[in-house]
């Protein structure tokens, strides 16, 4: 009876002390509709201060997190502002980091070249061993491919699933949480949208840093498109039970088959959600609206993209974003962003 009592008492106090950590419960876990995503972001406002972010992982947890993305060939200065940030981060791209290229051209010379240009960042700053080209592309593929590295990786492995306008940032009191806790831990965050001082899509420049170049804080993808503004920063390969977890897409994943609907990570067994930080997202630059015109083609052209019901879904979001979000100057013609998404 007194050891059961003193095991009760112990339970009682690491329990209290998960709690101080933030590790105790799922901060939140999106349900599979977007109000549950809406309700989480409600409850974190995206700008408020926040504790003191990490300038890089600390050196035990680095050695465990690996970087997964399928970027495009067509943005070679964005690409190498990227990568040097992953690399900040204590990201070994090395020997830890998969990059799918994009490798899809109209053969034109200027895309050709800017291909040509995003080989050579990747070979010069990640390695030749780093990256695989890739014609075809989409967010199904993309996804597909990102749960196939994921399978690869060992057992205790983290991963980043960055796109190529996301810089992840990371709280330093989760990380260290991360790397103490004795189950799977994940971290969540939201994109806080940078643009311009001006507000006009403007070409990324070498060396000057992105905050630099895009100082203004936005909601553009929360408000003004309605669409998914938060996702998973870290994630593990595995739940608690060895489970292999699976993407959905690139926003969220499960520990099941794909075909079953349930709360996003909910099925992953001893799996804590941690609410980090926002982080910036660069989509918003000089590319942007071709980007958006691009893929809208894409889903619209191409039936083996996606099924049915989600290319004509994608097609209408990349093509609502070029109708809502930007206009020309009346009187200098170039693109900026509409007043209505821009902060007030």
């Amino acid at each position: 009876r007194n050891q059961h009592h003193q095991l009760s008492m112990l339970f009682k106090a690491v329990f209290l002390f998960l709690t101080q950590l933030g590790l105790s419960s799922q901060k939140y876990i999106p349900t599979s509709d977007s109000s549950g995503e809406e309700e989480a972001e409600s409850q974190t406002q995206p700008f408020a201060s926040e504790p003191a972010l990490c300038s890089h992982f600390p050196p035990r947890l680095a050695a465990r997190v690996y970087l997964y993305s399928f970027v495009t060939g067509q943005q070679s200065v964005l690409l190498e502002h990227w990568l040097r940030h992953y690399n900040r981060l204590g990201i070994d791209l090395r020997r830890r980091a998969h990059i799918r290229l994009h490798t899809a051209t109209k053969g034109s010379g200027p895309e050709l070249e800017e291909l040509e240009k995003s080989r050579l960042v990747l070979n010069r700053i990640a390695g030749a061993d780093t990256f695989v080209e890739s014609e075809a592309w989409s967010s199904e593929l993309k996804s597909n491919l990102a749960t196939l590295y994921l399978k690869s990786l060992p057992f205790d492995a983290m991963l980043i699933y960055a796109d190529l306008d996301e810089f992840f940032e990371y709280r330093c009191d989760q990380l260290e949480a991360v790397l103490n806790s004795r189950t799977p831990v994940a971290i969540r965050g939201s994109m806080q949208d940078r643009v311009a001082a001006d507000f006009r899509l403007r070409s990324v420049q070498p060396i000057v840093p992105m905050a630099e170049q895009f100082p203004q804080r936005c909601r553009i993808l929360r408000l003004c498109l309605v669409a998914r503004s938060s996702k998973y920063t870290l994630m593990p390969a595995r739940d608690f039970n060895g489970t292999e977890v699976r993407f959905q897409n690139a926003h969220n994943f499960d520990c099941k088959s794909r075909n079953k609907p349930s709360n996003k990570g909910g099925n992953c067994a001893n799996l804590t959600i941690l609410q980090g930080p926002s982080f910036p997202h660069y989509h918003f630059t000089r590319y942007a609206q071709h980007f958006s015109e691009t893929k809208a083609a894409t889903y619209m052209n191409n039936s083996k993209a996606e099924s049915k019901g989600q290319k004509k879904y994608k097609a209408n979001k990349y093509s609502r974003e070029t109708s809502m979000v930007y206009r020309a100057d009346s009187e200098t013609g170039l693109v900026q962003i509409n007043e209505w998404c821009r902060p007030t």
